[in-house]
């Protein structure tokens, strides 16, 4: 998938939180050099949100970028396997905005921040996105 594409590992204890063990490895299906998938994780219930939010540097250093997106993950056998069920982006996303930097997720609501979303010269702006599973992602 290239440089810097990455990946999330979920864990699971069953004594109580005196060890873990490593139950899945989640990637993108487009993964792409750059990404940076896994910057940021959320979970709730059986529901892993991944971010993959590029770098917003990259404009100024030529750092290679994919497209910054945020992945939806489900487990339907108490975390044995995890699909993956949606990639959510932003109709006005733009390839250094790190959509995707930070996520959160409470049952059927993600939110996630693009804070390099606005450049102005080396100033950014920011901005938060929600949406559910009834609704598309709106500002």
């Amino acid at each position: 998938a290239g440089s810097q594409s990455g990946s999330a590992y979920v864990f699971r204890t069953s004594d109580g939180g005196a060890t873990y063990a490593e139950v899945a490895k989640l990637t993108a299906s487009d993964a792409a050099g750059g990404d940076r998938f896994g910057g940021s994780v959320a979970i709730d219930g059986a529901t892993v949100v991944v971010g993959a939010p590029c770098l917003c540097l990259g404009y100024i250093v030529n750092i290679p970028c994919g497209s910054s997106h945020v992945d939806v993950f489900r487990t339907t056998d108490d975390g044995a396997t995890y699909d993956e069920v949606a990639t959510l982006t932003p109709d006005d996303g733009t390839t250094h905005d790190e959509f995707g930097h930070s996520v959160a997720i409470d049952g059927d609501t993600i939110v996630v921040g693009a804070r390099c979303d606005g450049i102005v010269g080396v100033i950014t702006a920011g901005t938060c996105y929600s949406g559910s599973r009834a609704a598309p992602v709106f500002r």
